[in-house]
């Protein structure tokens, strides 16, 4: 169980689209299963109905860094759409299924050689990571993020020491965690520049 809150300014970037730049702010934590077909099903929930905001989970095979923007490759589940009810959720049936079928193929690792939108200086085998976010920038509210397992999970104890007790919290990954990198994008001002 991972508590915690959106700040104004600090922690609430909104949705990840390209409307929202600072959503890599949003808080994020680091899915990494110790045991090969676990299945997960994870929780978003806010204290009560009548203080909810309009939120929603993302979950991307990124290998354990921070990203801003979802990308249709290595998105592995959300349970978008945006809901302010007090608990929204998703299901991973089977996580080892989920990473091979979002990572690329041989014939995407050699179109994208030289626009690659992976750091491989950071990344860690098999980890996903989870953005919990408010549809809006700026959202001051609560949250509780529960992940549920059929196996263990890496985990931290609260003082973030490490541990990796049952029931504890999943490693939160800090604003210090190398972020994906984005994707050059030609644009018509690039190719005006050529002609």
């Amino acid at each position: 169980m991972n508590p915690g809150t959106w700040k104004r300014g600090s922690t609430a970037g909104g949705a990840p689209t390209r409307a929202h730049k600072r959503a890599g702010l949003n808080p994020q934590y680091m899915l990494l299963p110790l045991v090969k077909n676990t299945s997960v099903f994870i929780t978003l929930e806010q204290p009560s109905l009548y203080m909810s905001k309009h939120v929603c989970i993302f979950v991307s095979s990124v290998g354990g860094r921070r990203f801003n923007r979802i990308r249709g490759r290595t998105l592995v589940c959300d349970s978008t759409p945006f809901s302010n009810s007090t608990l929204v959720s998703c299901e991973i049936p089977d996580l080892t299924e989920a990473l091979e079928r979002t990572r690329p193929t041989a014939a995407e690792e050699e179109d994208d050689t030289s626009t690659s939108d992976i750091d491989e200086s950071y990344f860690v085998d098999g980890a996903l990571t989870i953005m919990v976010c408010t549809y809006d920038e700026d959202v001051i509210a609560d949250y509780r993020l529960t992940v549920y397992s059929n196996f263990p999970l890496k985990c931290t104890d609260v003082t973030g020491s490490g541990g990796s007790e049952p029931g504890e919290s999943l490693p939160n990954l800090t604003l210090s965690t190398p972020m994906v990198k984005n994707r050059r994008q030609k644009t018509k001002k690039v190719k005006n520049r050529r002609k």
